[in-house]
């Protein structure tokens, strides 16, 4: 019998100095950040979609396993937990509709960054159309960086094997089932699941609550060798867990190239709504700094109210600031006609946009040929009638001969029709009035034309046109 392992998806420490993230120059601590981000993330979905927690436990070693061999700069943390829930509920046998897996991501990450409300994902907007490309496309890198051997060993069913071969599931008021399942739960948010083997995780899980708890294990012969695994792996394994509850809660970095492009993308929107006639925003004023316009008002003020403190009686006195009053309105006017044609040039700047978006709509209005086609014969036959029309009334004050339509003071044509008695007689005879002669000869060619079929019958009453029919067809 030949056995084959799948499970051979595991790397030192070593390696993990060195993933695809520390080379793109990302630190060690924001690498552990986001990942635990994207764990969270994992599993809050799915407890919102009702997933098992073998689901949730697969989506996260997915999530260990992909940033092993890619970065974090080349996919983002949020789109890759999208992807990997994605691929666990295939794997694990328990799918969900793409729509219902976007829109608790969707919720969950209006409420992570402080959102007011919270409204349902538009499954027709473009948000849900691009996450859905995106994480679809990022399926099929995932399978292509894995080879596709996706099989995971999860500690959870090791922890309840050993602690039935050390008789303590039968103590549920210890606790020491309940407290080992959470810590194996936690774990996964830890490159534990990518460094050692389920068992010994299982182990070092099972040696923490113990201690925890309070609880005496078997150490003479130690418990642990009866599972082969070593005290020092099960130690490490102990502090890694401890380690994770010292940690303050992971935040989102924008670290990757699309997240730090969905950034510049916001920021271009929200320059261009400062100002929506130019594009660009309005530019800030200084406190100290006075409006065109002001200026003006305070020197049309001065001069109705008191002369200058120059030549009594003159317009060429001095103000407080040292310049000239008529200096100051000529430079007043000159702003002046400079933001007349600023506002005059952005305007017809609009009116083009304006004249050439309706030109490109006309344009791609234009009908089909066939259409134009049929739209040119029906113009031409209207026109036709319409001359027909015209040239039959034209001469409509000109005398007409009996029985024509005429027309007078403008009211509807009648027929005008003389009765002429003779011509109703002749007409009358004519129809009426033939000869014997010529009915018996009318007679006699219809019968001659119509020969009858059912004269002759045989002894059984059938006639020989129907029996020949008959052995016509059975012949």
């Amino acid at each position: 019998m030949i056995f084959t392992t799948l499970d051979d998806f595991y790397v030192s420490n070593e390696d993990l100095a060195v993933s695809p993230s520390r080379k793109d120059g990302i630190s060690a601590d924001t690498e552990r950040d986001q990942r635990i981000y994207g764990c969270e993330l994992i599993q809050e979905a799915g407890i919102l979609l009702r997933l098992p927690q073998a689901v949730m436990a697969t989506g996260q070693v997915l999530l260990h396993r992909f940033y092993c061999k890619v970065s974090l700069v080349a996919h983002d943390v949020k789109k890759t937990a999208m992807a990997c829930v994605w691929l666990a509920t295939k794997l694990e046998e328990n799918p969900r509709r793409m729509r219902e897996m976007l829109s608790v991501f969707y919720r969950l990450d209006r409420r992570r960054q402080g959102k007011t409300t919270l409204p349902p994902l538009d499954v027709y907007g473009p948000v849900f159309e691009k996450w859905k490309s995106d994480v679809v496309t990022l399926e099929r890198i995932m399978l292509r960086a894995f080879g596709f051997i996706l099989h995971v060993e999860h500690p959870h069913k090791f922890v309840l094997n050993y602690l039935v071969v050390l008789e303590q599931h039968d103590h549920p008021e210890s606790g020491l089932l309940q407290r080992a399942w959470n810590l194996a739960n936690d774990s996964l948010r830890s490159t534990l699941c990518v460094r050692f083997k389920g068992e010994v995780v299982a182990c070092g899980i099972i040696f923490l609550a113990a201690r925890q708890l309070r609880i005496p294990l078997p150490e003479d012969p130690a418990w642990w060798d009866l599972f082969n695994v070593a005290k020092h792996d099960l130690l490490e394994v102990a502090c890694e867990v401890l380690d994770l509850y010292k940690l303050p809660k992971a935040e989102y970095a924008p670290i990757s190239k699309d997240a730090q492009r969905e950034q510049r993308h916001a920021a271009a929107l929200q320059q261009s709504a400062a100002s929506p006639i130019s594009g660009h925003p309005t530019p800030a004023r200084s406190p100290g700094t006075i409006s065109v316009g002001a200026v003006h008002k305070v020197e049309h003020v001065r001069g109705a109210s008191a002369a200058p403190a120059g030549d009594p009686g003159s317009g060429n006195g001095v103000n407080s600031a040292g310049q000239s009053s008529s200096a100051l309105h000529q430079t007043n006017g000159d702003a002046r006609d400079d933001h007349s044609e600023s506002s005059r040039s952005s305007k017809e700047a609009v009116d083009h946009q304006k004249q050439a978006s309706v030109r490109s709509r006309s344009r791609s209005r234009s009908r089909s040929p066939a259409r134009s086609k049929s739209r040119n014969r029906s113009r031409d036959r209207r026109t036709k009638l319409e001359e027909g029309y015209r040239d039959k009334h034209r001469d409509s004050s000109a005398p007409k001969e009996r029985g024509s339509r005429q027309e007078s003071d403008g009211r509807e044509a009648r027929r005008v029709v003389q009765f002429d008695p003779q011509r109703a007689k002749d007409r009358h005879q004519s129809r009426d009035g033939r000869s014997d002669k010529d009915k018996d000869r009318h007679k006699h060619s219809r019968s001659q034309s119509y020969p009858s079929r059912h004269h002759h019958t045989d002894e059984r009453g059938y006639s020989r046109g129907s029996a020949d029919r008959k052995r016509r067809r059975v012949d």
